[in-house]
């Protein structure tokens, strides 16, 4: 999945400052990895399906893009920031935009939870104004929207947060023929507003591996707890090191947002051929606020060979020749992508 954008300024400070690494011997936890579907991390899309009668002529459904997909914020209490949405429609009608706000969450496994405005601590929705609250998006054009944080005098130091929904629908009305079941798509732009002075902190509180015989992957799950209260961008990943101390594979953690005072559960798949025997995973993870890296050790041990991923399937070459799509490359590998 490509990445959305998302607009953010190191301070200085930051962007120019040597990382340190603390390691931490790790217990496993005490749950399996969790199974869940990716979701988008700072763009959010959703929709919602009206009920009715199908017809055998189906309307198009209009839906709009927004740029950047999430914003990070700095400012003080008392203080108004401004900014600036684009919206792009692609499709070939007209679409009919209407605005919204609202608090979300994440569990520890990362599933994501919409609530009310001002129904969640931390909540920024209540300071959010956005302009035009509806408009139409020409076909093939784009809509310039306009936003402005108020951050109340009194609002506590540290990150706040809501969500600025774009509901679409079609400018045009559907005529006779046409389906009656709709689907409405909203796509939500995040925004993150730093108060003051924060404090930025987390630890790696858990790691646990696992693997059953005969599969291609094994998996870690990491938890992480932000004990600060600022919103922390993590990326990271794990280096696999042999009894010998050699690394033998390197499998890069996606990017993912772990909200402040919240333990969020990050997922990393290891993929064979690898023998079986002991190991040692160094978890590395580096917040984007943080000038130090958090990182915790986990030994373990495989008791059966990794198997290796089946081949690509043979592709026709030059002059009739078989031949396969791309060279298999040997030794161990991440599932969800190696590094750079």
């Amino acid at each position: 999945m490509p990445r959305v954008p998302f607009e953010y300024t190191a301070p200085p400070e930051r962007a120019t400052a040597t990382r340190k690494r603390t390691i931490m011997m790790m217990d496993s936890l005490s749950h399996r990895p969790a199974h869940r579907l990716p979701v988008p991390l700072l763009g959010l899309i959703v929709v919602v399906a009206l009920a009715g009668t199908l017809l055998p002529k189906a309307g198009a459904q209009n839906t709009v893009a927004v740029s950047p997909a999430g914003v990070l914020l700095q400012g003080d209490a008392g203080q108004t920031l401004n900014g600036t949405l684009r919206l792009d429609n692609p499709t070939s009608d007209d679409a009919a935009v209407t605005t919204s706000i609202q608090d979300f969450s994440y569990d520890s496994a990362g599933e994501l939870t919409f609530h009310p405005a001002g129904s969640v601590a931390g909540s920024a929705a209540s300071w959010v104004t956005v302009n035009p609250a509806s408009s139409t998006v020409s076909a093939r054009g784009n809509e310039r929207i306009r936003y402005s944080v108020d951050i109340p005098a009194d609002a506590e130091p540290g990150t706040h947060w809501a969500v600025v929904f774009f509901e679409t629908g079609t400018a045009n009305p559907p005529t006779a023929g046409d389906t009656l079941a709709t689907f409405k798509v909203r796509i939500g732009c995040v925004l993150y507003v730093d108060v003051g002075k924060g404090s930025a902190a987390g630890k790696i509180a858990g790691i646990v591996g696992a693997g059953a015989k005969g599969d291609i992957q094994y998996q870690f799950a990491i938890q992480y707890l932000n004990s600060g209260n600022l919103v922390s961008l993590l990326n990271g990943r794990v280096d696999v090191r042999n009894s010998d101390g050699d690394t033998v594979v390197s499998i890069p953690i996606s990017r993912e947002v772990a909200l402040p005072g919240s333990v969020r559960l990050l997922n990393a798949n290891m993929v064979g051929p690898l023998p079986a025997g002991d190991y040692d995973a160094l978890v590395i993870l580096e917040p984007n606020n943080m000038n130090e890296e958090v990182a915790g050790e986990y030994p373990f041990h495989l008791d059966h060979a990794l198997s290796a991923p089946p081949a690509p399937p043979a592709t026709a070459g030059k002059n009739g020749a078989s031949g396969t799509s791309g060279a298999a490359e040997s030794g161990a590998g991440a599932a969800n992508g190696g590094p750079p």
